[in-house]
């Protein structure tokens, strides 16, 4: 599942796996740019599926807290020593200040009216972290799969103002107005890639020039601004995209990061 994110980088949620191109023309991948401690909003990546319905959490302070302790029980139990300590410190009480801090800027968001929260959602999505098995919570998936979404949504509809992507249901702010974006993540017929503000395009090959990992497609990533293959486990990385285990972290005792298998995903 999809740790709650802050809207820093809300051209990015769910529009991780899209292309967005600016005003310079250059293209930016979504992801979260890490250094030293990796949080552990980075290795909460998806649950794969998500199911139920009933009960609702009333208030954005009780989900936190129901969340804090559902995301850092589960770390506990699936995660290795060396992940729990690389990813909250090593302790309980580091992990939910972890999650709490980052709810928080949601919070602030819902106060203010950029953002509503689902009751119902925010239920579902704290019953599934407790029930699913460690690989659904902590595995890689995409996106368009992520339970989690629905917790926090924009609330300016189409055609209203906006100052950010996070600002609108439909997750696209163009020229400060909420429309429906050109395409989606998995929207694109097979050899294009999703350009979020403008439209699907063509993959570019291997070996030729790029602005963004996107742009060469799921089995590429934009390296030294060329499309080139996936990097193996034990490599360089700065972004999960660029890994072929879509996942660039810490191993125990490094300071810099390299692609290595997700964490936590013990039984």
């Amino acid at each position: 599942m999809r740790y709650n994110r802050m809207p820093m980088n809300r051209h990015t949620w769910a529009k991780r796996r899209c292309m967005r191109i600016g005003p310079d023309g250059e293209g930016s991948h979504a992801g979260i740019q890490q250094s030293g401690k990796i949080p552990l909003v980075v290795a909460l990546v998806h649950c794969l599926s998500c199911s139920g319905s009933g009960d609702s959490i009333a208030s954005v302070a009780d989900y936190a807290d129901a969340y804090a302790h559902a995301v850092c029980a589960r770390a506990a139990t699936c995660c290795t020593a060396d992940d729990f300590e690389t990813l909250t410190g090593g302790s309980q009480a580091a992990c939910l200040q972890q999650v709490s801090d980052n709810l928080n800027t949601k919070a602030q968001l819902v106060q203010v009216g950029i953002q509503r929260y689902d009751q119902v959602a925010g239920a579902e999505c704290v019953r599934r972290i407790q029930s699913a098995s460690c690989v659904e919570v902590f595995g890689v998936a995409d996106d368009a799969s992520d339970p989690c979404a629905a917790v926090f949504v924009g609330a300016s509809v189409l055609g209203e103002a906006c100052d950010g992507d996070y600002f609108c249901q439909s997750e696209d702010c163009e020229s400060q107005s909420c429309v429906t974006p050109p395409c989606t993540i998995g929207s694109c017929p097979a050899g294009d890639y999703c350009i979020v503000n403008t439209g699907c395009a063509a993959i570019i090959a291997e070996g030729n020039a790029c602005t963004g990992d996107d742009m060469c497609g799921s089995a590429a990533a934009c390296l030294g601004r060329v499309c080139s293959p996936l990097l193996d486990d034990g490599v360089a990385c700065s972004t999960n995209r660029q890994c072929k285990s879509a996942n660039c972290g810490l191993v125990p005792g490094a300071t810099a990061r390299t692609c290595r298998q997700p964490y936590c995903l013990g039984s």
